[in-house]
């Protein structure tokens, strides 16, 4: 129970924003005005798909799911400050494309203001994801260093869904960097309009 405290209060917070309305053209609610669920859902399927195959495996092969969970959880604090250094690095070529001359012809034409509306909030969504996995991996691998005592069957149940989250989370945060490679190829072929 206490373990699902910080995640079950980071997702009503974002729950809250999302389904604010927009009320002007910066913040989160203009991000997930611009960045919907439907967006989301078109991002998160295959990561989904993905994390319940490993689920499956994992519970077919009988494997020690804390091990695993303590596995997933090295890998994600390992790569993810990398990915999301990267998305910085890309978010700031971005920048510099949004607040170049170009993008002044762009805005003025038939949905150029919502093409470059969509893009920055993308980036945005995506550090914000990749941002809180980090916080929550982080979070995960200090209970899990405390060798909390549970009952065996509550345990593995905490363990699958756990493993389940983050292998999710991992695979999400690894996929959307396909979205940012797109963003930056459709930014380079404005220079053609």
């Amino acid at each position: 129970m206490v373990f699902a405290l910080p995640y079950t209060t980071l997702l009503l917070m974002l729950l809250n924003i999302m389904r604010t309305k927009r009320k002007s053209l910066f913040g989160w609610s203009n991000v997930f005005y611009n960045y919907s669920l439907l967006d989301f859902a078109k991002d998160a399927w295959m990561p989904f798909l993905i994390a319940l195959v490993l689920l499956a495996v994992a519970m077919l092969n009988h494997t020690d799911m804390y091990v695993q969970v303590e596995k997933i959880l090295d890998l994600g604090i390992s790569i993810i400050p990398s990915m999301v250094a990267l998305i910085v690095a890309a978010y700031t070529i971005m920048l510099s494309f949004i607040l170049s001359d170009k993008v002044t012809s762009i805005k003025n034409k038939e949905g150029g203001a919502d093409f470059i509306q969509s893009i920055n909030s993308g980036f945005a969504f995506c550090l914000l994801i990749s941002i809180l996995t980090i916080i929550m991996m982080v979070l995960a691998k200090g209970i899990c260093n405390m060798q909390v005592e549970v009952e065996p069957t509550l345990a593995d149940i905490i363990n699958y869904v756990v493993y389940f989250l983050f292998s999710f989370l991992l695979g999400y945060s690894v996929f959307i960097l396909i979205g940012i490679v797109i963003d930056i190829y459709n930014s380079g072929q404005t220079s053609l309009l």
